[in-house]
């Protein structure tokens, strides 16, 4: 996918990169509101719990005490696009299929945190804008790596593997503060 938004003129690098960071932070707000919705369908007294759980475990499993299975697929986009589809139509396509991050390869079990909270503790709206939010941020990853894969490829590859280690703890305090804002909001009943 990052190839695939690497090749072309500037001009084209760049439109592909916007239809592709575009269609997934459409698509990512959609699955939120939609995930937002069917967890509002809960009475309150079992979607705090079940956030709270969820974080606990999948919190656990990111520090690396115990393993639970992540809500992926072994394959990530159909790879025969690039050659059906020109350019803009299959980053846009990749976009939106990658946005949301489910049916794709996970990761961090801090992604299925993210899900839990969507799902279970927050309305449509929030839905929209958290996994929006997240969609918008890894596709804007993606695009920036695949711009920089064409000047420096191998400094841009060993870039993203030495930040490994910060991305690890940003993700552990972020499901741990996730984990916080869940237990006091089913002391307080109150939830965004």
């Amino acid at each position: 996918m990052v190839g695939t938004l690497g090749k072309g003129s500037r001009r084209q690098r760049w439109t592909n990169a916007s239809l592709h960071v575009l269609a997934s932070t459409v698509a990512g707000a959609g699955v939120g509101a939609v995930l937002a919705a069917l967890g509002g369908l809960l009475p309150r007294w079992i979607s705090l719990p079940a956030a709270v759980a969820l974080c606990l475990a999948y919190g656990a499993m990111e520090v690396g005490v115990v393993r639970l299975p992540l809500p992926e697929t072994g394959r990530q986009v159909p790879a025969d696009w690039r050659y059906r589809f020109p350019m803009p139509v299959t980053a846009t396509l990749y976009g939106a299929l990658l946005g949301p991050g489910i049916g794709t390869r996970v990761a961090s079990p801090s992604y299925v945190t993210l899900l839990g909270v969507v799902t279970f503790v927050s309305r449509p709206v929030a839905g929209a804008v958290l996994l929006g939010a997240y969609a918008c941020t890894r596709a804007t990853a993606a695009a920036i790596l695949a711009q920089s894969l064409r000047r420096t490829p191998m400094r841009a590859i060993s870039w993203g593997y030495a930040l490994a280690p910060l991305w690890r703890l940003a993700a552990i305090l972020l499901t741990c503060l996730t984990t916080g804002v869940l237990v006091a909001a089913s002391i307080t009943r109150h939830a965004f």
